[in-house]
């Protein structure tokens, strides 16, 4: 089953279900965008043997681990927003 269909079928406007696929399309492509970005910024930095960069005061996270919190609060989101109707 498309998936449009399959998020139409489970309580989204076809419009919803539309924009719900592109906005996820568009968070992958970044993530990987800036994964690989990453990944050539910290081979010059070895080279030049800069510091990484921290968020929160915290050691930066792998691309796993931040692709998965925003995944999760992209579901927890659409979830919300379905259950609202």
């Amino acid at each position: 089953m498309p998936k449009i269909e399959y998020l139409v079928r489970v309580g989204f406007t076809k419009h919803e279900a539309g924009m719900a696929l592109y906005s996820l399309s568009q968070f992958t492509i970044g993530c990987v965008l800036e994964e690989q970005a990453t990944n050539q910024n910290n081979r010059v930095k070895a080279q030049k043997r800069t510091p990484s960069i921290s968020i929160g005061g915290t050691a930066r996270p792998s691309a796993t681990e931040a692709f998965e919190f925003g995944l999760k609060l992209f579901v927890e989101g659409l979830e919300k927003k379905r259950r609202s109707k």
